[in-house]
C-alpha cells in the first residue's frame, strides 16, 4: 500500500507518449505500471487512470489505527488478567487462614 501512496508515475507517462504501434511486449514489461488502474488507447489518445492515492492513504490510516486499537485493547485485557490472577496456595496455608493462624510471610 505504501507503494501506491508514494509510487512514481514516470513509466506511465513514457507509455502515454509512446506510439502504441511501435511498442514491443518487452518494452511494456520493463515499465513500472504498478500505480496504473486502467489504460485505454484509441484514435491517437492514451487514457491512463491511476490508483486513488487519497483512498490508499485513508485505508492505510484505518488499518494502522485498528492495529493500534487492537494493541491497546490487548494490553488492557492482559492487565485485567494479571490483576485477577490469584497465586496458588498450599493446603496448609489455606487451612491456617481459615483457622485464623495466618503468618504474614505467607
Amino acid at each position: 500500500m505504501d507503494r501506491l501512496i508514494s509510487g512514481r508515475i514516470n513509466d506511465a507517462v513514457i507509455l502515454a507518449r509512446a506510439d502504441p504501434e511501435t511498442l514491443t511486449e518487452e518494452d511494456i514489461r520493463r515499465l513500472d505500471l504498478y500505480n496504473v488502474s486502467e489504460l485505454k488507447f484509441g484514435k491517437g489518445v492514451c487514457e491512463i487512470k491511476f490508483a486513488d492515492r487519497l483512498k490508499a492513504i485513508e485505508k492505510l490510516h484505518e488499518i494502522r489505527s485498528s492495529m493500534a486499537a487492537d494493541g491497546e485493547a490487548k494490553s488492557f485485557f492482559d492487565a485485567i488478567g494479571r490483576a485477577a490472577e490469584i497465586p496458588e496456595q498450599s493446603e496448609g496455608s489455606e487451612q491456617a487462614r481459615q483457622s485464623g493462624n495466618v503468618n504474614p510471610a505467607d
